[in-house]
């Protein structure tokens, strides 16, 4: 008699998820009376001028030593087409902005919020501490993992009623002082499926962000808590910056617009991916 011998293999199957990110501008700017605005006569204008990052400024001016809040600057209609089913995993806001020099006191943020359906709603992520730079800088607010205290459907996030409201006040006395707002962007961190893997990923995920990045800017890479050494190349393989941080996050040199692989190395391990620089 013959003998049938059957061999059972068990094997654990993972679903693959890949993070996304995009990165769009607004293409609808006004000033409204959000909850923040204060009854404030004051707006950014020309609103539209907020679109791009152009060194041409939506600004306001405040009045001398009398605590003056702007309205809010609303940008909305960014145009997103998140699919359906994918999964939302944080938002990015970044404002690029500056006031003007050589005043005493300090311009700071009155108030940073999502829309949602043309509503302000969830966080207030504004800075209350931080004067506001006298040259252009884009400051972010929010995470690839920051939901800003509600929760996201695709269809929510490709509405046109979805985007930001964004307010400031100066404590400035013994000058007016203009504050001024070149560019307001959005980038959405979102996971999908991408099939089934036999091989899971050990080493987590890294995202980096903002990404895309300003060149000369700062870059934070999550999951870690210091980079022991990172390369930087081109698509050409020609390394572009090397170095280390004791801190996530490192500053960019200058580099031209274009697409760059990075190289982490943290505890034996090597972390690689790629980041777009303007």
């Amino acid at each position: 008699m013959k003998k049938l011998l059957l061999i059972i293999s068990i094997f654990t199957t993972t679903i693959s998820l890949a993070q996304i990110s995009v990165t769009s501008s607004p293409t609808a700017t006004t000033n409204t009376m959000c909850a923040f605005a204060y009854s404030s006569t004051v707006g950014y204008a020309p609103a539209g001028n907020v679109t791009a990052s152009d060194n041409v400024y939506a600004t306001a001016t405040h009045c001398d030593c009398c605590d003056q809040n702007t309205q809010c600057l609303t940008v909305s209609d960014f145009g997103f087409a998140i699919p359906v089913g994918a999964v939302i995993d944080g938002i990015v806001l970044e404002v690029e902005k500056k006031r003007s020099s050589g005043i005493g006191g300090v311009v700071v943020d009155n108030g940073v919020q999502l829309t949602k359906a043309g509503v302000t709603t969830g966080a207030n992520k504004m800075d209350t501490s931080t004067d506001w730079p006298t040259v252009d800088t884009y400051v972010s607010y929010g995470s690839p993992t920051d939901l800003w205290g509600t929760t996201w459907t695709p269809g929510e996030v490709n509405a046109a009623g979805f985007g930001a409201a964004f307010a400031s006040i100066s404590y400035v006395c013994g000058s007016t002082v203009v504050t001024s707002i070149d560019h307001m962007r959005i980038t959405v961190y979102y996971t999908t499926t991408t099939g089934i893997s036999q091989t899971a990923k050990g080493n987590g995920k890294i995202i980096p962000y903002p990404n895309p990045v300003v060149s000369g800017n700062t870059i934070t890479f999550s999951n870690m808590t210091q980079i022991e050494q990172i390369t930087i190349t081109d698509i050409l393989g020609k390394e572009q910056f090397k170095g280390s941080s004791d801190k996530n996050t490192i500053v960019l040199p200058k580099m031209n617009s274009g697409v760059y692989f990075y190289n982490i190395v943290n505890d034996g391990k090597t972390l690689t991916g790629k980041i777009t620089v303007e």
